[in-house]
C-alpha cells in the first residue's frame, strides 16, 4: 500500500508540474493517473507541492484503498456479483 501511496501522490504531483519525476519504485500504470485525476478532484490542489510526511502517505494510501475497493465494487456489480 506504501508503493500505492507514493505512486498516487507523484501522479497527483504531475497534474501541476509535468517534470515531476516519478520515484523509481512507482507503479507506471495508467490505473494510477485516473487514482490521481480523482484525487486531485476531491481535493484540487490542497496538496500541491506538499511535502511526503506520514500523514500525507496517510492520506493517500487511504485515498487508494477507498478509490481501489469502490471500482472493485462496481465491478461486481457490473458482472451481478454483488
Amino acid at each position: 500500500m506504501n508503493k500505492l501511496a507514493i505512486s498516487i501522490y507523484s501522479r497527483y504531483q504531475q497534474i501541476f508540474d509535468e517534470n515531476y519525476q516519478l520515484p523509481e519504485n512507482a507503479y507506471r500504470g495508467g490505473d494510477i493517473v485516473q487514482f490521481a485525476s480523482a484525487f486531485h478532484e476531491k481535493y484540487q490542489d490542497q496538496y500541491k507541492n506538499a511535502e511526503y510526511t506520514p500523514e500525507v502517505e496517510d492520506l493517500f494510501r487511504e485515498f487508494g484503498r477507498e478509490y481501489a475497493l469502490m471500482n472493485i465494487n462496481k465491478d461486481l456489480k457490473r458482472f451481478g456479483v454483488w
